[in-house]
C-alpha cells in the first residue's frame, strides 16, 4: 500500500533514486525517505491494519484523493515541496533532505482543495524517516475580491485570500486567457446540449466528463504564468441534449442529471492556493433576458424562467469557491436601440442589469459581477446616465477588443475623467489577433493557413499592443483571446458553406497584420484531431473515441505565446513605470 511520490498539480518533484551516497564515496548521505502512516499503531490491531491496507476502509478523510506535503528544517524553513502524492493510508516520499525535521500534510479533494491538515515531526533512523499524521478538518479556503478606481483614475482589483497573510488585501492584476476548449466537430452554439465542458461526472454510471482536456490545459496555462482564465459558461442547470428547456420539476429530479457541479475543475484551478489559476465564470444569459422584444415573446417564457433560476443556482453553487473571481452575466448582448436613451427597450435592458447585478452582490458579495461587451466607444459615452442609475452593483465593465495598432480609441472613453462616478475598472475580456493569413492574400476563406511568418506577425503586433493595454489607467487586467483555436466560429462568407470540422477564413481587414479577421485563428495553440474522427465529439463509453477521451492535440504557436507571456511577465513593472506609484 505504500506509495512512491508522483508529482502533480503544480508542486515540485523530488528526484527518484537512492538515498545513499555514490559507491566508493566517503560523503555521507544527504537525503532519505519518509513514510507517512495513517494506520493504527496498537500492536494488537494487526487485523485492522490488514483491513485498511487491503483498501476496504481508509483512515483518510472522505473525498480526499491527494496529499500535499511540505518539509521544513529545525528553524521552519522549507527544504522540500510542496509535493503531491496520491492519497493512501501509507505513503513514502523519497529524496527528502535529512535536514527535514517536520512536515505539513494537506489532504486534498480533487488534488486541489484542502479538507484537512496536519503538522508532524519526522523521526529519523539513519536515512529512513517516519511520521504518523492525524488529519484534522481545516477552515474552508476563501478569496474576497473588490474593485476600485482611485481619485487619479487608476483602476484596481484587490484580493484577500485565506492563503496570504491571514486575508490581508493586495492588488491583483488580471493576466488571464480566454479558455473555451470546444473540440473539433462541436460548437458552443450547441452549448445548450451540454451547458459547458467543465462539469463533474454526476455519479458512477453517469456520462464521462471532459477532465482529460482541462486537466492538461490547466497545468499548461499555469506553467505559462497566466493567473486567470475566462470561461464562457459555468452553469448549474443544463438544458436537455435535444435543446429543449427542462421544467423546474425536471431540474429537481436527480435522475435527469440536469444539475451539475464544477468542483473538480475549480479545485484543480485553485491548486490548494499554490499558483492558482483564478476563474471568471460566464453565465451566458441570452437575448430573451436582455432584449425587450425577445423578453416579451411568449415563445421565450420557459427560457426566461430557466435562466432566471439558473442565474441564482449558479451563484449559489460557486459563491464560496476560492478559485472564482466572479461572473459575467452576458457576452455581447444588445445594440444601440437596446441600450441608448430612455426608451422602453433601454429601460428594460438596464433594469435587467440592475436586477441581476444586485442579486449577484446579495448572493455572492465576495465575488465580482460585470459583463463582456463589444469594443464600442458609443456604448461608453452614451450610457453614462443609465449606468449611473442602474449599475451601482456592477464591479467591472468587460470589453472585447481586437486592435493591432492603436488601443486608445477603445480605452480612453472609459477613463474616469469621462466616466465620473460611473467609472469602473475595465477588464479586457477578450484581446488578441489572428495568427492566420490567406494564401496569396486571397479573399477566398478556404485559403486560410498559418506558418512561422503569420505567427510572427501576430506576435510582433501583440508585443507592441499588450504593454499599452496594461499601462492604461482604466484597465485592471485582461484575458488574451484565446488559448486555442475554435473551428466552429466562422460565419458563412462569400457564399462558402461552413462547418465545424475544418478551419475557415474571415473578412479582409487591411490594418490587421495578416490582413484577415479569421475568427477561427486566434489561438495561442493550434488544434488538430487526436485519435478520433471529427464526428465523434462525445462518448459516454470508456472504449469510445469522443473528444472527451481522445482529446484534440494542441500545438503552441511559440512566437505568439512568447510575446504574450513576456508581456504578462513585465506587466506590473510596466504599469508602475507608466502610472508612477499610483
Amino acid at each position: 500500500m505504500a506509495l512512491t511520490l508522483a508529482s502533480c498539480g503544480g508542486g515540485s518533484s523530488p528526484l527518484t533514486g537512492s538515498s545513499s551516497s555514490l559507491p566508493g564515496s566517503a560523503a555521507p548521505p544527504t537525503v532519505g525517505e519518509v513514510t507517512f502512516s495513517h494506520l493504527v499503531k496498537d500492536p494488537f490491531s494487526s487485523a485492522l491494519k490488514k483491513v485498511l491496507t487491503a483498501g476496504s476502509a481508509s483512515p483518510l478523510p472522505n473525498d480526499v484523493d491527494a496529499l500535499q506535503i511540505e518539509f521544513f528544517d529545525n528553524v521552519g524553513q522549507s527544504v522540500l515541496g510542496p509535493v503531491e502524492v496520491d492519497a493512501d493510508p501509507v505513503v513514502t516520499v523519497r529524496d527528502v533532505p535529512l535536514s527535514a525535521r517536520s512536515a505539513t500534510v494537506s489532504y486534498l479533494r480533487n488534488g486541489g482543495f484542502a479538507l484537512a491538515k496536519d503538522d508532524e515531526d519526522i523521526a529519523w533512523s539513519g536515512v529512513t524517516g517516519s511520521a504518523s499524521p492525524n488529519p484534522a478538518p481545516v477552515d474552508a479556503s476563501y478569496t474576497r475580491w473588490k474593485t476600485s478606481v482611485d481619485s487619479d483614475g487608476v483602476a484596481r482589483v484587490s484580493l484577500s485570500s485565506s492563503q496570504v497573510n491571514g486575508g490581508a488585501s493586495k492588488d491583483f492584476l488580471l493576466k488571464g486567457v480566454a479558455y473555451s476548449p470546444a473540440p473539433i466537430g462541436s460548437s458552443n452554439k450547441d452549448g445548450p446540449g451540454f451547458g459547458d465542458l467543465f462539469w463533474d461526472t454526476p455519479r458512477p454510471g453517469g456520462f464521462l466528463d471532459f477532465d482529460k482536456v482541462w486537466k492538461r490545459d490547466l497545468e499548461n496555462i499555469r506553467s505559462k504564468g497566466f493567473n486567470s482564465v475566462r470561461v464562457y459558461s459555468l452553469i448549474a442547470h443544463f438544458i436537455k441534449d435535444s435543446g429543449q428547456i427542462p421544467t423546474p420539476a425536471e431540474i429537481a429530479d436527480d435522475n435527469q442529471l440536469r444539475v451539475r457541479q464544477h468542483k473538480k475543475f475549480l479545485d484543480a484551478a485553485w491548486n490548494n492556493g499554490l499558483n492558482p489559476v483564478y476563474v471568471l465564470a460566464g453565465i451566458p444569459m441570452p437575448d430573451s433576458i436582455w432584449i425587450k422584444t425577445a423578453f416579451d415573446n411568449p415563445a421565450n417564457a420557459a427560457a426566461k424562467v430557466y435562466w432566471d433560476n439558473n442565474f441564482a443556482a449558479t451563484l449559489n453553487q460557486l459563491k464560496d469557491h476560492p478559485a472564482v473571481i466572479g461572473f459575467t452575466m452576458f457576452n455581447e448582448q444588445g445594440g444601440a436601440s437596446d441600450f441608448s436613451g430612455t426608451s422602453a427597450a433601454s429601460r428594460h435592458y438596464w433594469s435587467q442589469i440592475q436586477k441581476y447585478s444586485e442579486q449577484a452582490k446579495t448572493i455572492a458579495p465576495d465575488k465580482l459581477i460585470g459583463w463582456a461587451f463589444f469594443d464600442n466607444p458609443t456604448f461608453a459615452r452614451e450610457t453614462i446616465d443609465n449606468r449611473r442609475t442602474y449599475t451601482k452593483a456592477v464591479d467591472f465593465y468587460g470589453v472585447n477588443a481586437f486592435q493591432p495598432t492603436n488601443v486608445l480609441p477603445t480605452l480612453d472613453p472609459w477613463k474616469k475623467a469621462v466616466q465620473g462616478d460611473t467609472a469602473r475598472p475595465i477588464f479586457m475580456t477578450e484581446f488578441g489577433i489572428p495568427a492566420t493569413g490567406h494564401r496569396n492574400n486571397s479573399r477566398d476563406p478556404l485559403t486560410i493557413y498559418a506558418d512561422a511568418t503569420t505567427v510572427q506577425k501576430a506576435a510582433d503586433a501583440m508585443a507592441k499592443m499588450l504593454p499599452q493595454v496594461f499601462q492604461h489607467p482604466a484597465v485592471a487586467g485582461m484575458f488574451y483571446f484565446e488559448w486555442s483555436d475554435e473551428w466552429w466560429k466562422q460565419d458563412p462568407l462569400l457564399g462558402v458553406s461552413t462547418g465545424k470540422t475544418r478551419q475557415e477564413g474571415g473578412t479582409y481587414i487591411d490594418y490587421f497584420p495578416n490582413l484577415f479577421y479569421d475568427e477561427e485563428g486566434f489561438g495561442l495553440n493550434s488544434i488538430a484531431l487526436g485519435d478520433r474522427s471529427a464526428t465523434q465529439t462525445y462518448t459516454d463509453n470508456l472504449g469510445g473515441k469522443g473528444a472527451n477521451v481522445q482529446f484534440d492535440i494542441l500545438t503552441p504557436r511559440t512566437a505568439l505565446m512568447d510575446a504574450v507571456t513576456n508581456a504578462y511577465r513585465n506587466a506590473e513593472q510596466g504599469r508602475k513605470a507608466a502610472l508612477g506609484s499610483k
